[in-house]
């Protein structure tokens, strides 16, 4: 009886994943398609850039920065520890 239940569900999962999937497909089609040549490619959009599109940048630019600064100088300064240190006696590396 369980490995009926098991099947029916299984099969149900896959009928809705292929039916996600196909919508996926779907929605790929209609995109732009990529170009071959460098004709092709078309050029910068025309006019200054929009506060808010340099606002965007800078804070996708800062979100995604941060992490990697912060890793940066904790390794850079962690390198310079002398020896291993007890701290409420759980040693920290």
């Amino acid at each position: 009886m369980r490995a009926n239940q098991w099947i029916a569900g299984a099969s149900s999962l896959t009928l809705i994943c292929s039916a996600g999937f196909a919508q996926i497909a779907g929605a790929q089609q209609s995109q732009v398609p990529i170009p071959q040549t460098a004709s092709e490619v078309p050029g910068p959009s025309l006019g200054p850039m929009t506060p808010a599109y340099v606002q965007t940048v800078g804070r996708m630019a800062y979100v995604w920065g941060w992490p990697l600064v912060y890793v940066y100088n904790q390794r850079t300064e962690l390198t310079k520890v002398p020896e291993p240190m007890i701290l409420n006696s759980v040693p920290l590396e």
